[in-house]
């Protein structure tokens, strides 16, 4: 018996829609999956094949990745594939999706992939042109994006620290007439808040440094979550 691949229902609809959909846009199926092996040049392992492929009147072929489920970020192996689609010129890669988000179509454009919705009618809407999607290096993407936290880091940081400038002017003002030890433990206390910022400013900046080692849309998410919200200070409390 022949042993097969589990693959999630939704997803197999989404296939036979495909299909369906292949058919109206005047396709032809392709019977088989055919490989097509990644170049030396791309430092990639494997071979070029999608969840399905056609083929045009002019033998020109189609490879189709079906995501059935909305995300943000195209897979990063989807989207090496992508970007070296166009050294090999071996055929038209394209994302086949129900709904998508602007960042997820910005992804795509970045790989170098191109985009089709598939309607409730099965038929193929074009988002994003294969030939219109120009994959963008990868160095200077992760530069781009690193520069962009790196700044909005900056951005809190000052913020913050005008914020907490404007506490420490009203407690200086406020326990001017306390005793010491009570003055004392408010004057800390705002102290502590620039101690905490700058720890925080500094494991940030250790980690932006550290960017080019996990570059996964998780690992970016996680950065830009911790540059939005900034540090727990006791002023915040």
């Amino acid at each position: 018996m022949n042993a097969q691949v589990f693959e999630d229902p939704v997803k197999t609809d989404m296939r036979a829609a495909c299909e369906i959909a292949i058919d109206q846009a005047g396709l032809q199926l392709s019977p088989s999956l055919v490989k097509i092996p990644m170049t030396q040049e791309s430092g990639l392992r494997g071979s070029l094949i999608g969840d399905l492929q056609s083929l045009d009147a002019d033998d020109n072929r189609i490879f189709y990745f079906l995501r059935a489920v909305p995300i943000d970020a195209l897979p990063k192996w989807i989207a090496n594939f992508a970007r070296a689609s166009h050294a090999l010129d071996a055929g038209e890669v394209y994302i086949v999706v129900r709904d998508y988000t602007p960042a997820f179509k910005q992804s795509c454009a970045d790989a170098g992939a191109g985009i089709l919705r598939l309607t409730d009618d099965n038929a193929f809407e074009t988002v994003l042109a294969y030939s219109e999607a120009t994959p963008v290096d990868i160095e200077q993407a992760l530069a781009a994006r690193q520069s962009e936290l790196r700044r909005g880091m900056e951005l809190k940081l000052e913020l913050m620290r005008g914020e907490i400038e404007q506490r420490y002017q009203r407690v200086s003002h406020l326990v001017a007439e306390m005793n010491t030890e009570i003055a004392d433990e408010y004057v800390n206390r705002v102290e502590q808040e620039y101690k905490t910022l700058d720890a925080w400013a500094t494991e940030m900046s250790a980690k932006l440094d550290a960017i080019r080692a996990d570059t996964t849309p998780a690992a970016l998410a996680v950065i830009e979550d911790a540059v939005r919200t900034g540090p727990l200070l006791n002023g915040g409390d």
